[in-house]
């Protein structure tokens, strides 16, 4: 379904359209489809590559629109021979070039060269952390249609969880919307702002969906500005550690009452970890925050 010349107009100022909300007008502005053809490498014939497959999903454009870019996930673009990319509301597809991919926190960065794809778009801001029990928005492209799909949820977990597509273990929110194949890389709003990227599922559950969400938006973004559009990934401490659960251990260590932390197994010698750290040390704080015993530590305070 086309809109109107009109209608396209008053949803780029952010005016609502058919009954639509100005948040979901304006997300309509940005979101895009995307159609990648790929071909996975052969590692049992490597002078080869498999055959051909085809995906879609979905993207929408950041601010500042002047930068051209678009975010999706790194898996809807991996082994990628060639993407392109259709507006909500049009037909047309355009050729789009992946600026960076960064497969551990299963994202990556498109555009698109032809300007003609830039003139109605509107970018959408990033910011902020859901709280527990917020109702946010994901928009997309699923399986089960051609056209976009709303959804609507809440967030029901903040966690450290396993990125399926690059077997990382990062910062992840759960939410109770629906998330199908197709949704992936779409943008999950909260109020005029994108608060998440939706990328997986669980299958084995019920409406249980994955997103990322801002600080590791914020530092692929980060990264590529940092270092001039090349992708470096994420930090990590460089030691190995046990927990210190066990009563005997604690008293071995003659660890105060009320006193918590993890006990340092192993440092290696190329992490500045190992500048301050060695085996036998017990590691209670990190940042200022409090290291529970079993290693974990309180995200923030319920409010």
């Amino acid at each position: 379904i086309l809109a109107s010349p009109k209608k396209q107009r008053m949803a780029s100022e952010g005016v609502a359209v058919a009954g639509y909300s100005p948040e979901l007008s304006k997300a309509l502005k940005s979101v895009v489809k995307i159609f990648t053809t790929m071909a996975s490498p052969n590692f049992s014939s490597p002078w080869q590559m498999c055959q051909q497959t085809k995906c879609t999903a979905t993207g929408f454009v950041i601010a500042p629109l002047s930068s051209r870019r678009i975010l999706t996930n790194a898996h809807a673009v991996a082994n990628e021979v060639a993407v392109k990319i259709r507006k909500h509301g049009s037909a047309q597809r355009y050729t789009a070039r992946v600026l960076a991919v960064g497969h551990e926190c299963d994202i990556a960065m498109l555009t698109v060269d032809d300007d003609d794809f830039w003139a109605d778009m509107v970018p959408l801001e990033i910011n902020g952390l859901p709280a527990m029990q917020e109702s946010v928005m994901v928009v997309g492209f699923p399986t089960g249609g051609d056209n976009v799909c709303v959804t609507k949820g809440v967030v029901s977990r903040i966690d450290r969880s396993t990125y399926s597509h690059g077997r990382t273990t990062l910062l992840a929110i759960q939410v109770d919307a629906a998330i199908n194949s197709g949704n992936s890389g779409g943008p999950v709003i909260l109020g005029d702002h994108v608060v998440g990227i939706a990328f997986q599922c669980l299958t084995s559950g019920e409406n249980i969906g994955y997103i990322i969400p801002v600080p590791v938006i914020n530092h692929f973004l980060e990264d590529l500005e940092r270092h001039g559009g090349k992708y470096t990934g994420f930090c990590e401490l460089g030691v190995s550690w046990q927990s210190l659960e066990n009563e005997g251990m604690r008293e071995v260590l003659d660890m105060p009452k009320g006193l918590t932390g993890v006990y340092i197994t192993k440092t290696e010698p190329l992490f500045d970890a190992s500048r301050q750290l060695m085996a036998g040390d017990v590691l209670t704080h990190f940042n200022g925050v409090e290291i529970a015993d079993d290693g974990t530590f309180l995200f923030r305070e319920a409010v």
